[in-house]
């Protein structure tokens, strides 16, 4: 019954515009959420619109523990770049430039990313001669 009330109560929420109290009463009232990775997704995606940059890759990295779709690792890199974390946001997007070959917005968002920062551009340029 529990279980249904959690996502019963997580389905009718407007995953848009969740709010923070919305997100921690749900967190707090129904620990079941904890092990979803959509609702962890969402949890992240809240915290890093509110550029609370460590709780979104803690939430994330948990999340991509047990799925690693592209959306989440796009977000993940996003989130860690925002955080001046730029290797880990050029191991999320090598990984998905890896992972689906055939996709563009990976190696734009490398680029993009050796632009803001050439000491991460400099190394993988060094790391891709040997």
């Amino acid at each position: 019954m529990n279980l249904y009330r959690a996502y019963s109560k997580w389905h009718h929420l407007d995953k848009n515009h969740i709010e923070s109290i919305e997100i921690e009463k749900l967190d707090v009232d129904y620990p079941v959420l904890r092990e979803d990775t959509w609702f962890a997704v969402i949890k992240g995606k809240y915290y890093f619109n509110n550029e609370e940059y460590d709780k979104a890759i803690a939430t994330l990295e948990l999340a991509k523990q047990s799925c690693s779709s592209k959306n989440l690792c796009y977000i993940l890199g996003a989130c860690t770049e925002s955080a001046k974390r730029f290797d880990r946001a050029e191991e999320q997007y090598k990984f998905l430039r890896d992972a689906i070959p055939g996709l563009v917005r990976p190696s734009y968002l490398l680029a993009k990313l050796y632009r803001t920062d050439k000491e991460v551009g400099k190394r993988s340029a060094r790391n891709s001669e040997l």
